[in-house]
This record gives C-alpha cells, structure tokens and sequence, in this order.
C-alpha cells in the first residue's frame, strides 16, 4: 500500500519522534514546521514546501541549489533593483542574471538560445511596473527548451490570485511580510510541484530529486525555536485559511481604492492590473484570480500638486494598514494595503484630496488678490 505523498513529506524530519507524539495526540516543534510547510504548498497548488527566516534567504537557497556548485545564467522578468542587495553574492558563486527589459526585441527563446540562459525567473505581478506578462506561454516557451521557471508568487497572496505551480511552473517563492507568518519567524518559504521522478516504494522510501526535497534534509533546526507555532493539523490548516482569506480581502480593498482614485480630477493616471485602462488587464484577467494584488500605483497632473499631496498625506494621519511611498523621479506614489477596513481608507483619501483642493484653491485667490493689488498700484502710478 502506498503512502500518501502530503503525509510522507510532513514527517521527513524526525520522523519516528513524531509519529509517537501523534500516537499520543501530542506534536512536536519538527512535526507542526512540516505539516505547517505541507499546507502552504498545497495553498500554492504544490505538494513540498520549505520556510526559511526572510524572501532572500528562500531564493539564495533555491537557487544555489539548483546552481550544485556549477556556473548559473538566470534570466530574470523581474527588475535589477529587485536583485541589487544581493548580486555580489550571486556573483561569487558563478550565478550571473540578466534582465528581461534589455532584450525588448527578442522572444523569450530566442534569448534563452542567445544568452544561454539556465533558468527563467518572473513575479506573478512586476514589482516596479505592475505589469502581469502572460504566464502560460513563458512556462510553455520555457519548458520547450527544458528550462525551469521561478516564480516570485509574493503578489500572489499566498496563492489565492495566482498558483504558478497549478499551471506548471516549477518552484514558487513567496515573502511573507506582511503577514501573520511573518510573526512566527517565517518571512518567506519556497514550494514546489511533486516531481515526475518521486515514487514511494514498498518499504515507505522517499525517492526523489526534489530540490525542496534536498534543502529539507540539510536543514538544521536550533534548539531554540524560531518558528513559533502552535496547534495540531487542523489548526495549522485552519490558520492558513485564514491568512489566505485576509490576503484575498487585502486584494479587494485595494482594487476598490484603485477605481475611487481613477475618478479624482486630481490624479493623472492610476496603475493596478485590475482596472481595463492597465496595459495588462487581458494578461491579468486571464491569469489573476481572487484579486489583483494589494499594491497600486498612481499620479498626479503636476509636481507643485505631488508635493502638497505628499505633506497633505503626513498631516492627514494614516490609518493602520495603509503604507505610502513615492518615487521623486516618475512622480509617483505607491500605495500598499493591508486591511480590510476600505471605508477608513476611503475616508482618509476623501479628507486629503479635500483638504489639498481647498489649499489650493486659496493659494489661486490668495495669488490673484496679490496680481489685482499689483495692477492697481501701477494704475495709480500713471495716473499720478
């Protein structure tokens, strides 16, 4: 009889200790991580997953291994800044990326042909630009050559938009900041689909190349815990759920601030994937689903109205789970949502926007005054 494969790999770590706690209905710290792992690789459309301290570290560890100690070409969708705090550690181990962005000419094969790329990394959503390229046929054109696709599924949440994995990618990367994981000492993991290669024999032997599979077996935990994790199975599950469904409300309140902001005078243009004026709405509609993410971008019609905006934003005093940040060079703001509570949020950019108008309103009087008392006094001059 075979074992079932989720079950399998909840107890690769100490493995007999655990099944005697079970027997007890009493859990320890090595068996909860996995079965903690276990379901969210099932949220991500997988069957293995891994969870680590922080996104960097998850994405070091994969590809380091995939790199096994050879000289590695990625081609990455994703921007230079995305990788910059971390190239020269790349550098040093033979791991060499390119961007997608300098080969606007190309197709996807032609520049694995020409670059001699190893392996294609992109994010469900463009960190910088929010664009959503069409997945399906970078995984198609990808795996035609035998080329493995990474996936930053971080916009994902947590795989309640998108499952790179449910349609064929090979490994997803998530950063969990921003979430309740984040607390528990988890600040990113790595999932990846069961491979064709995994078979479990009569004697219950996990036989495989699993990338995952391999960093689970080097992986070393501290007596002193850094996951802290509580509950049984169901509890870890339910705890998931949770957290998939706060993401997904996250999603929504941002898409609803994203359609507010397109109908304020004052505002230029707005950018999220969600709304048919984005360049990748048909990409993100075909390929999205639960919501568009939780960031969004826009701007306004001049820079004088960008900084009063900015200062307006201080003064307004932000509710909790709204970040701002803005980009001086594109004159754009940037807007992340972490809250369900869109009516706080609509209330806050009603006050700002309304206040900002009324200043401005009475700087053109108070200037038009200042150019009519002007006037007068050169028309008394030349009368005088």
């Amino acid at each position: 009889m075979k074992t079932d494969i989720l079950t399998y790999t909840s107890t690769l770590i100490n493995k007999k200790a655990s099944a005697n706690l079970r027997e007890l209905n009493i859990y320890d710290f090595a068996f909860l991580l996995n079965v903690l792992e276990k379901q969210l690789a099932i949220a991500e459309g997988g069957s293995i997953a891994i969870a680590s301290k922080s996104f960097r570290s998850s994405r070091f560890s994969l590809i380091k291994q995939l790199a096994d100690n050879k000289a590695l070409h990625i081609l990455s969708y994703e921007p230079e800044s995305a990788w910059a705090s971390d190239i020269a550690l790349y550098n040093r181990y033979g791991i060499r990326i390119s961007y997608a962005e300098h080969f606007p000419e190309e197709n996807l094969k032609q520049i694995i042909r020409s670059q001699k790329i190893d392996v294609v990394y992109i994010a469900s959503i463009h960190s910088k630009t929010l664009a959503v390229e069409n997945h399906s046929a970078i995984i198609t054109d990808a795996h035609s050559l035998n080329i493995p696709v990474i996936y930053d599924n971080t916009a994902g949440a947590l795989g309640s938009t998108y499952q790179p994995l449910a349609h064929h990618a090979d490994y997803v990367l998530v950063n969990t900041t921003g979430t309740a994981f984040e607390t528990n000492g988890i600040g990113g993991y790595i999932a990846e689909a069961l491979p064709k290669s995994v078979n479990i024999n009569a004697n219950s032997e996990f036989i495989t190349e699993s990338v995952v599979y391999t960093l689970k077996q080097k992986r070393s935990l501290a007596q002193k815990q850094q996951f802290l994790l509580t509950g049984d199975e169901d509890i870890l599950a339910s705890k998931v759920n949770q957290e998939i469904r706060k993401q997904q409300a996250y999603a929504k309140t941002t898409f609803t601030l994203a359609k507010l902001l397109n109908q304020v005078g004052e505002v230029a243009e707005v950018n999220y994937p969600g709304l048919k004026t984005s360049t990748s709405f048909i990409n993100a509609e075909s390929n999205l689903r639960s919501g568009y993410g939780k960031v969004l971008k826009f701007k306004v019609w001049d820079a004088g109205f960008s900084h009063n905006l900015l200062r307006s934003f201080f003064i307004a005093g932000k509710p909790a789970g709204l970040k701002i940040t803005t980009d001086n060079e594109l004159k754009e703001f940037e807007v992340t949502i972490h809250t369900d509570a869109f009516n706080e949020i609509a209330a806050y950019f009603n006050k700002v926007f309304s206040q900002l108008s009324r200043e401005l309103e009475f700087r053109e009087s108070f200037k038009r005054q200042l150019k009519l008392e002007a006037a007068v006094k050169e028309l008394l001059k030349v009368n005088i």
